[in-house]
């Protein structure tokens, strides 16, 4: 079928939305076009590009960036609209007469807007509300709706609602390097945000001062005003080698480089509640993670026994967590080896992808 994806707000190379969807959608032998916010078209690894505007704002956003999507969907004339983004549910109603439509709802919209800081806190409550009205919406007049965690399933239509989950592609698994070589380095990897702990990660860091060449690799990109300089003015900033964001190639090497992957993201209604990608690739990386010590993430953690969970909020317990990974090798090896283990077995995007295939596959049907 000729499939058209879609967002406004996710980069064209994004992880999910184009290196696991869009490119297995295409291997599976579809016509596939990503409609999203970059420079110039053109086509990648069998996916045909278009280019909207990115928004500088989120108003420029919804008034520019959001309308063109629609205006290149229509273009497309596809069989499926695939959307990612929740704020182009109306697109998606727009495109019902023209095609099915799928909702990739990877993200809690509703819990999302619960924790963001730009949403004066009395108006979070009441939006949270008009999110989900928006998502029931969806579900209803959508064809089929994804998301990545059995649990929120109950929030869509049975029948028509998938679990596609974030789980690592073949190019994630990559070639490990030999464990006990490499120098005493944690990384995090992934948007850098108070949110996503990066204060107790450097907090932890100070701590570890008395550890020879101990250092804290942060790879990714800081989107919150003045948190770079607040960063830079931490006393744990020399013992930091912020390498800012990377592609796929450098961010292997990085991996191959460290001894301890960390996800400390601090308690919030949306994140706690999902898997982040993150996790996946430190344990396909074949490095124990220290995770934060959520329901669904301890879950994971502890069964395969690939890390530690901890409280994200205790720059101690992070930093007695690393301690122990860097003091006893062959034990942080055998978790990573596990961790690697289970990304080739259980939690692969192959299995996803089978997934996104049977709902493809009902589509079709129904067309």
């Amino acid at each position: 079928m000729r499939v058209a994806v879609l967002s406004s707000v996710h980069d064209h190379l994004d992880t999910r939305v184009f290196h696991k969807e869009a490119k297995s959608l295409a291997k599976l032998g579809h016509d596939v076009t990503l409609i999203a916010p970059l420079r110039s078209g053109g086509a990648i690894d069998g996916v045909r590009l278009v280019a909207v505007p990115r928004g500088r704002t989120r108003l420029i956003r919804w008034l520019r960036t959001v309308p063109k999507v629609y205006r290149a969907a229509r273009s497309t004339e596809a069989d499926v609209y695939h959307f990612h983004s929740p704020e182009l549910i109306p697109v998606a109603w727009a495109l019902k007469s023209r095609g099915a439509v799928v909702y990739d709802a990877h993200e809690d919209f509703p819990r999302d807007i619960l924790s963001k800081a730009w949403i004066p806190k009395p108006l979070r409550r009441p939006l949270s509300a008009m999110a989900r009205a928006c998502d029931r919406w969806a579900g209803r007049f959508c064809d089929a709706v994804v998301v990545v965690e059995a649990e929120r399933t109950s929030r869509f239509p049975e029948g028509k609602t998938y679990v596609v989950g974030n789980f690592p592609t073949a190019a994630d698994l990559i070639d490990v390097a030999p464990y006990d070589g490499r120098p005493p380095t944690a990384c995090y990897i992934g948007d850098i945000s108070i949110l996503r702990g990066i204060i107790p990660m450097l907090d932890a860091t100070q701590l570890l001062r008395d550890i020879p060449g101990f250092k804290l690799v942060l790879a990714g990109r800081i989107n919150t005003s003045g948190l770079e300089n607040m960063m830079s003015r931490h006393p744990a900033w020399d013992r930091v080698d912020y390498v800012g964001w990377v592609d796929r190639d450098d961010m292997a090497g990085i991996l191959n480089q460290a001894r301890v992957g960390l996800t400390v993201v601090q308690p919030d209604a949306n994140l706690s509640t999902a898997l982040p990608h993150k996790l996946f690739e430190y344990m396909a990386a074949g490095i124990p993670v220290i995770a934060s010590d959520f329901p669904l993430w301890r879950d994971v953690v502890l069964s395969e026994g690939c890390g530690v969970v901890v409280d994200p909020t205790d720059p101690h317990a992070i930093a007695a967590a690393i301690r122990s990974l860097l003091e006893d090798p062959e034990a942080s090896e055998r978790l990573g080896r596990a961790g690697r283990k289970a990304t080739e077995t259980k939690y692969t995007w192959d299995v996803a992808e089978k997934t996104l295939d049977r709902m493809y596959q009902t589509l079709g049907e129904r067309r």
